[in-house]
């Protein structure tokens, strides 16, 4: 057998270092992909995790247990403008005489990871379709909202801190750190979703 060695085989220094660019190039657009899949994951499961607190409230409201026949409590979601990186589930003590509020009875406490926080918060005025919402300033001022589920129905009551209570549904806005939302609706129904 001859064996014979070509100077013509292997690769050149050029061709290496093209080589290495190209794959650093699609390294750092898969890697930037991944970051930006990443926050709207997180972006999507904390919209997801809204909407299955205000359901687990409702869950808690139309479940809730009796004594003497007598159903006590009516429980619910409590968002504060103030504090946009936490939302509460609460137990109305009370069962809505005083208008549904939370009085204190904190039941469960949520946070936000770093970088996520509640955008905003609306109230759809079934009087006279104004979209009420979290603002500085103006005449429709929400510093607060809660939304309260009470026995038998699974319907939500929805009042904010002026008191008002005839709105026929609400919006909950989550934003990751890049301005992306998603949209949590509550209906006076009871429905939920996430948009």
């Amino acid at each position: 057998m001859n064996i014979s060695k070509s100077k013509e085989s292997g690769f050149t220094f050029f061709e290496l270092v093209v080589v290495i660019a190209i794959i650093g190039i699609l390294s750092a657009i898969v890697i930037t992909g991944y970051r930006e899949f990443e926050r709207d994951t997180v972006l999507g499961n904390l919209a997801q995790d809204v909407a299955l607190s205000v359901r687990l409230a409702q869950s808690y409201g139309l479940n809730v247990r009796s004594e003497g026949g007598v159903f006590e409590r009516s429980y619910g979601v409590y968002f504060d403008a103030s504090d946009r990186t936490n939302y509460e589930i609460f137990r109305d003590e009370n069962r809505g005489v005083g208008g549904f509020v939370n009085t204190g009875d904190t039941e469960e406490v949520f946070q936000f990871g770093t970088g996520y926080t509640i955008a905003n918060v609306c109230a759809l005025d079934a009087s006279n379709g104004d979209n009420n919402c979290f603002e500085v300033g103006g005449d429709n001022i929400i510093t607060e909202i809660h939304i309260v589920f009470d026995r038998p129905k699974p319907d939500a009551n929805f009042r904010d801190n002026n008191g008002y209570t005839d709105y026929q549904s609400a919006t909950i806005t989550i934003r990751d750190i890049d301005g992306k939302t998603r949209d949590i609706g509550i209906l006076a129904t009871g429905y939920i979703s996430v948009q």
